[in-house]
């Protein structure tokens, strides 16, 4: 893991959540993600640090712990802004809200985790509503909408570099996870539209390699068509799992078994539970899936 520059002024660094840095005038740093914990953002911060930047401002692309981790403690050391959009912002000002609705009430102790439940941000300033330009410590920057993975997540674009964040997801990391958290079907294969028709040469993922798109073949419609892929796979097993009328937790096992998965934890299973439960509502507005209830069973029937 290292800092790498892109442009004049755009950075990124990664890790298991990646990151990327921009300079502002008057020796300011905009980060966007902050990661798990701060570890990984004070490594990629030190080099600005040592020549005599500040942290401006942070932007979130989205509330999910493993992407605003890092948010407290720099605040804390920095007194920096915190941005994030509007239907993300009490996610971060309130984290235990991510295991809560993961769980459908008060959350038990293995849900309670930093992977699933970062550290309090003290305020948060609310981007404005994308696809729109906005200017954070004197950097114009362009959000794109990118629902789906989240409620309202953004991808930024600055200097020819677009932040995607959970916008999209590399086919090796499909491959390795290929239940990937949703939270709403039609909302992510909208957003993959959208960041196809995207120009800028570097697309930083959430997790995974940097795409530059000008070595060689351009890679970002192969990614994007994996990320479509996996869609329809998931789909297509909600379906066969549904032939005959069976509950959710049928529905959820028979899933992972044909992909050869098993949930080994409460964090792993109730994130795969809430990715099957975006696609049923996905296929239920379609009206490919229904519910009957069958001696007080609630039954889900293709």
């Amino acid at each position: 893991m290292s800092l790498q520059q892109l442009t004049e002024r755009v950075y990124v660094y990664r890790g298991g959540v990646n990151m990327a840095l921009i300079e502002a005038p008057d020796k300011r740093v905009i980060l966007i993600d902050s990661g798990l914990d701060s570890g990984n953002a004070r490594k990629a911060l030190r080099p600005f640090f040592e020549k005599g930047c500040t942290l401006a401002a942070i932007i979130n692309t989205h509330s999910h712990a493993d992407h605003i981790g890092g948010n407290a403690d720099l605040v804390k050391r920095t007194g920096c802004q915190v941005w994030a959009p509007a239907r993300e912002r009490p996610w971060i000002l309130w984290p235990e809200l991510e295991p809560t609705g993961l769980y459908g009430a008060a959350p038990p102790p293995a849900l309670q985790v930093k992977f699933l439940q970062a550290q309090p941000t003290p305020e948060v300033q609310v981007l404005p509503p994308a696809p729109c330009r906005v200017t954070i410590a004197g950097v114009d920057l362009e959000l794109i909408p990118t629902p789906g993975h989240a409620l309202e997540q953004v991808a930024v674009a600055v200097d020819g570099v677009l932040v995607a964040a959970d916008g999209l997801f590399m086919p090796e990391v499909i491959e390795k996870h290929p239940v990937i958290f949703m939270v709403n079907v039609a909302d992510y294969l909208a957003s993959l539209d959208r960041l196809e028709v995207r120009t800028e040469r570097f697309v930083l993922p959430g997790h995974g390699d940097l795409i530059d798109r000008q070595t060689g073949e351009d890679p970002l419609p192969a990614i994007l068509a994996a990320n479509r892929a996996n869609m329809e796979q998931m789909q297509v097993a909600v379906l066969a799992a549904t032939a005959e009328p069976c509950p959710l937790e049928d529905v959820l096992y028979q899933v992972l078994a044909g992909l050869g998965k098993q949930a080994q934890s409460e964090a792993q299973y109730f994130l795969d539970r809430a990715a099957v439960s975006a696609h049923i509502s996905r296929l239920m507005g379609t009206g490919k899936l229904s519910v009957e209830f069958r001696n007080g069973r609630r039954l889900l029937k293709a």
